[in-house]
């Protein structure tokens, strides 16, 4: 009987000293070692520094000068680069106006920062034309704006002795279906760009569609052209039209891709704006694996003659010289940010012309960006 007391105060005993030493470790925050306690503790530390992280986080937050877009989420708020003259525009110059592009940099120079000299083109032979006009004209606008960088932009136009060929995809499996080719353009690219002085090359090869064998080849040549031109300290940017499977493509990441936001309506359609706002929400969404995205919108715009049937392109010169003739006043459509204006000609046709001018821009600009959750760089191709 003495035993079986004793082994009974002895456990008893034993059971005393352990939970007053769990209580002691329990005070001090140690962790358990059984049941949950562990997994427990550790989910409350996490918990803790995340709650402490975040309210850190909040913090700066709150404090910085975040630029504001109207009718964006909190979330998207969160997104906003803390300085937003990182985001910038460029623009178009073609050697055929050239008194028009130094007007538009003239009046928007400082929020312009690269500008694109549009277009060297090919032979036949698959030879890029000697861009002489091109380079007269960066030297001339580079002479008046030096701050600017300028890029030659190239395009897969075949010109030849008068005879031209617009956009020609044959041209392109020549040049890049075989790599020691592709290779040899990029160098030719290059280096014509290095010698004539510009600061970078464009590729703006169009009509492609779907053809996703070429769209691959493509994308092989723009990391060699990558090498090629960064090797000469001159840098990169491939344009994309809007109608390409850009969600099916991997797209290199060490160029600048600008996507076309423009000609949703134009010659074969019927009347309506170069952009709405659903045309440019199925751009964002197609274009969202695209790296290093800028977009490119226009101003301007075309002029459908209703009675006669056809279709014809206005800058927005042509649009102040036919408000001119007929008078009246355009209306800004809400519903896309175009302008458009109605007439009727000396013959009693009817017109409607949608165009763009720089409230257009603004707004079509906001809609991309209200989308993707931040501010974005946009090119300004300028009809």
């Amino acid at each position: 009987m003495k035993k079986w007391i004793v082994l009974a105060v002895s456990s008893a005993a034993f059971c005393l000293v352990g939970l007053f030493f769990c209580i002691s470790m329990i005070l001090q925050g140690a962790v358990l070692p059984f049941g949950d306690g562990a997994s427990q503790a550790e989910a409350s530390a996490s918990a803790a520094e995340s709650t402490e992280s975040m309210n850190a986080d909040s913090a700066v937050s709150s404090s910085a000068d975040a630029p504001a877009i109207p009718g964006i989420t909190a979330e998207q708020a969160a997104l906003l680069p803390q300085n937003p003259a990182d985001f910038s525009r460029s623009v178009w110059a073609v050697d055929w106006d050239e008194d028009s592009a130094k007007t538009y940099l003239d009046a928007h120079q400082d929020g312009i920062s690269e500008v694109s000299i549009f277009a060297a083109t090919f032979n036949s032979a698959g030879q890029i034309s000697e861009p002489d006009a091109l380079t007269a004209l960066m030297t001339d606008l580079k002479a008046a704006y030096p701050d600017k960088k300028y890029y030659l932009s190239v395009t897969n136009d075949i010109i030849e002795d008068g005879w031209t060929e617009a956009k020609n995809s044959n041209i392109l499996y020549t040049l890049l279906e075989d790599e020691g080719s592709a290779r040899a353009h990029a160098q030719q690219l290059a280096a014509l760009a290095s010698e004539q002085g510009f600061d970078g090359v464009e590729i703006d090869y169009e009509s492609i569609y779907g053809d996703t064998t070429l769209w691959n080849l493509v994308i092989r040549f723009e990391d060699m052209l990558a090498e090629e031109a960064g090797s000469r300290g001159l840098g990169v940017r491939v344009v994309l039209e809007p109608s390409i499977p850009a969600d099916q493509l991997n797209f290199s990441d060490r160029v600048e891709h600008v996507v076309m936001c423009y000609d949703a309506h134009g010659i074969g359609t019927d009347a309506g704006p170069r952009a709405d706002f659903d045309f440019l929400s199925g751009i964002v969404s197609n274009f969202s694996r695209v790296p290093n995205l800028s977009y490119a919108i226009a101003n301007g715009g075309y002029d459908w003659n209703l009675g006669g049937g056809y279709t014809e392109p206005c800058s927005d010169r042509d649009v102040a010289k036919i408000m001119g003739t007929y008078g009246g006043e355009p209306v800004r459509d809400e519903s896309n940010g175009a302008l458009l204006y109605s007439y009727t000609d000396e013959a009693g046709s009817a017109h409607q012309l949608w165009y763009g001018d720089e409230e257009t821009l603004r707004i079509w600009q906001t809609q991309i960006e209200n989308q993707v959750g931040h501010p974005v760089s946009v090119c300004i191709w300028r009809a």
